[in-house]
């Protein structure tokens, strides 16, 4: 699969260069365009997200909203959630320009129930919604600051409260539920590990460390993702816990689309080859045969001027002084 960068997919310039008096090229205008070329295709990014479905209105903030657009799409993709747009992120988007299919390369082996259940995969940053063995769908979170703050297992969700209090865990004033300081947002639900009201995947007050190691232990979402969330799940609802290895430890393989994209570019790869090994020989093949036909037609015309020559130069013909001598032999 040829897969070309958003740069030139997006952006085609040309430059005409100046020479100077010596013959060397000139361009004054060279950091302008550079610029230019980097916010075309910052622009260009930004939109394909808003055709991919990635950029909601989540905030009056743009540049929180395109933020949210980039996590989006690198937990959909099982990429590491970090709101950065890297290479990882160029090659899946670019990808996806070009063509190749969207979908989830989630592989279930027994999953807790047929109905919706989740995970959460501390080391990608990523809560995943399944049902069954089916991704419905994927969310990036934060977690704790700390590796061991955000807690390892298999839970349910035991408690759900709209516009939860906050109670300032030790080390801030409380906050009223409803408000927009407060640190869990306007949903809760509580996970059974410290009793339901001590671990929880909530809302936040702080939109740029979702993405990131952030919370005393508790999963933070996108406030509007968690109230669609909220509004899926019920009580009872399964939640695992663990890192991308303790996942598929306990057979949730949540593999990255860069893994689908390099198995595609290596059966293309394959293929071309078949095909150059097939048109090889099918060269060789029309080689051979000419070959043949060659040395057939030498062969005839081998034999051709071999039957000429013997009727040319007849054997066993006398000469006149041998037909005389056998002739007065006779005679005598």
């Amino acid at each position: 699969m040829k897969v070309l960068s958003l740069s030139v997919i997006f952006f085609i310039m040309t430059i005409n260069p100046v020479l100077s008096m010596d013959g060397e090229v000139v361009n004054n205008n060279a950091s302008e365009i550079k610029v230019q070329k980097e916010e075309t295709t910052e622009i260009n990014k930004v939109e394909t997200l808003k055709t991919l479905g990635y950029f909601h209105e989540d905030t009056k903030q743009q540049d929180i909203n395109k933020r949210n657009a980039i996590i989006r799409f690198q937990s959909e993709h099982n990429l590491t959630v970090d709101g950065i747009y890297g290479p990882q992120s160029e090659t899946v988007l670019s990808a996806l320009v070009n063509g190749s299919e969207r979908r989830y390369l989630d592989v279930i082996d027994q999953p807790p129930t047929k109905g919706k259940w989740m995970t959460i995969n501390k080391t990608k940053r990523i809560l995943t919604l399944y049902e069954g063995d089916k991704v419905m769908k994927k969310y990036p979170v934060a977690q704790g600051k700390e590796p061991g703050l955000t807690p390892e297992g298999k839970f349910t969700i035991v408690n759900k409260l709209v516009n939860p209090g906050w109670g300032g865990a030790g080390i801030a004033q409380p906050v009223k539920g409803g408000s927009p300081n407060n640190p869990l947002g306007y949903r809760w639900m509580g996970i059974n590990h410290g009793g339901g009201g001590s671990y929880g995947i909530h809302g936040n007050n702080n939109p740029r460390s979702i993405g990131t190691n952030a919370s005393l232990g508790c999963v933070r979402m996108i406030n509007s993702d968690v109230a669609e969330l909220f509004d899926i799940i019920s009580l009872k609802t399964p939640v695992w816990i663990g890192t991308h290895e303790k996942l598929k430890e306990w057979g949730v393989d949540q593999k990255s689309y860069l893994g689908y994209i390099e198995e595609i570019r290596l059966a293309e790869e394959k293929a071309t080859k078949e095909k150059q090994a097939i048109k090889q020989a099918e060269i060789e093949k029309a080689k051979q045969e000419e070959a043949m036909k060659q040395a057939e037609i030498e062969k005839v015309l081998q034999e051709k001027e071999e039957s000429n020559k013997q009727i040319e130069e007849p054997e066993n013909i006398p000469t006149i002084k041998e037909y005389l001598e056998y002739i007065n032999g006779i005679q005598h």
